[in-house]
């Protein structure tokens, strides 16, 4: 059973600045074994901070579009089991799976998984800009549903259990 949570990452205080923050958290080697539990989609982990904003910068010159201060530049995803339910190497190719279909490989990711807390979890940073550098994701009304249930599939075909009747939250 996995819950999951997505929220968007702004620029405040700058694109390297919001970004670097969460690359960091997320791949804290205390967290993953020491870097072993850090995988990517389309770029390198540890150089992804730099990628995704090598990417925006294309975007922009591509689009003309920039939204200042507003602008999303990524989005962080949790995927949280149950203790004992999977291993942190488990959490780490199930993190991946949903955020392979999520974004539908249109997206470079990175994924990974945390080690400490009892509950296995994996985090996601997707670009908010496409590979092609010329869209972004773009968030919906209700997506915390949608992903609920693309993680709950994931969850169902690798044999793992679901919440039956999740409860609303924020």
């Amino acid at each position: 059973m996995a819950t999951t949570w997505m929220k968007a990452l702004h620029r405040s205080g700058g694109i390297a600045t919001a970004l670097g923050r969460s690359v960091d958290y997320v791949g804290n080697h205390d967290k993953t074994d020491g870097g072993e539990l850090i995988d990517a989609y389309e770029c390198d982990p540890y150089t992804a901070q730099s990628e995704f904003i090598f990417s925006k910068k294309l975007y922009a010159q591509r689009t003309g579009r920039d939204q200042g201060r507003h602008d999303v530049i990524a989005y962080h995803i949790r995927m949280s089991f149950a203790p004992g339910e999977v291993t942190a190497a488990q959490a780490l190719e199930l993190g991946r799976e949903l955020a392979l279909r999520w974004t539908k490989g249109r997206h470079q990711f990175i994924v990974a998984a945390h080690t400490n807390t009892k509950n296995p979890h994996a985090h996601i940073i997707f670009n908010s800009v496409n590979l092609d550098c010329d869209g972004k994701y773009s968030d919906f009304k209700r997506s915390a549903i949608a992903l609920r249930r693309v993680s709950d599939r994931v969850c169902l075909e690798h044999g793992l259990s679901i919440i039956e009747k999740p409860g609303l939250s924020k």
